[in-house]
């Protein structure tokens, strides 16, 4: 169990949480407290420590500063951290049940897929009666150990560098056609007095993998959610996890959209 190096206003109450949901889920952990490290507070004045002291641990409980994870995960029955990229990269790999307690970024996006595909639990608060409830559900549900398994011989199998490598290599091309393009759509506006050679941006991801899998979503705000069949999209930084996920973007000039037509008509009433 770990949360990565997260900052909490107070670090003794966080691993007060963490004793008592593993004394009474009745598991045994390996705990790496990265929140315990920078959690001090020096007196202004004198710079003398003033954090609260540290909550003693129980023998259920082995702390560690660092530890490879892939040595690791291959020795225990779950895991619980952060939903960073590469530790849930890690512990899908390992086939382990996952629990994530996410804290900013694309971590709620991997809390939400573990939890989908039923290897994981996207934990939303932190405290003693849900983590231990979690915790004894990672350890003890025969279809979730079952699913973790699955998936982690899944993407074993992969060649995550090859697939990474194709991608680099694809997108740096496509890159350089949006460069392009956006440098001559600059170019038209400043022109024609339509604009300052600003852009809008519009995303659209695409699930690249068997043939009719994944849904492409589009816009800035939108969510990539791939068909039930198709496995995790990224569980490490070079994983490709069933498939490949690439990005595709379509440049409009500032003002041409349905919302620049209103504005333009607003003004010619003007």
């Amino acid at each position: 169990m770990g949360f990565g190096s997260i900052l909490v206003e107070d670090s003794a109450a966080l691993t007060k949480t963490v004793i008592e949901s593993i004394l009474k889920a009745d598991v045994r952990c390996v705990l790496a407290k990265g929140w315990s490290d920078r959690g001090r507070v020096s007196d202004p004045a004198t710079g003398a420590d003033r954090s609260k002291p540290e909550v003693p641990l129980p023998p259920e409980i082995f702390s560690v500063k660092a530890v490879p994870h892939d040595w690791l995960f291959q020795r225990i029955d779950a895991a619980v951290h952060h939903g960073g990229a590469g530790t849930t990269g890690a512990s899908l790999r390992a086939g382990l049940p996952t629990i994530i307690k996410p804290f900013f970024g694309d971590q709620f996006f991997f809390a939400g897929r573990v939890e989908d595909l039923g290897v994981g639990i996207h934990m939303k608060k932190l405290n003693t009666s849900v983590l231990a409830r979690n915790l004894w559900e990672a350890t003890h549900s025969e279809r979730m150990i079952k699913k973790a398994a699955v998936l982690g011989e899944q993407i074993r199998k992969e060649d995550g560098v090859g697939e990474a490598i194709k991608a680099i290599y694809r997108d740096v091309e496509y890159a350089k056609t949006l460069v392009k393009r956006r440098g001559k759509m600059g170019a038209v506006g400043s022109g024609h007095g339509i604009g300052t050679g600003e852009e809008d941006w519009e995303e659209t991801w695409t699930f690249v993998g068997e043939e009719g899998e994944g849904d492409t979503v589009a816009g800035l705000g939108g969510k990539w959610i791939p068909s039930a069949a198709a496995p995790v999209a990224a569980a490490t930084t070079t994983t490709s996890v069933g498939g490949i996920v690439e990005r595709r973007q379509s440049l409009r000039a500032k003002g041409m959209g349905a919302e620049g037509e209103a504005k333009g008509k607003g003004k010619q009433k003007a």
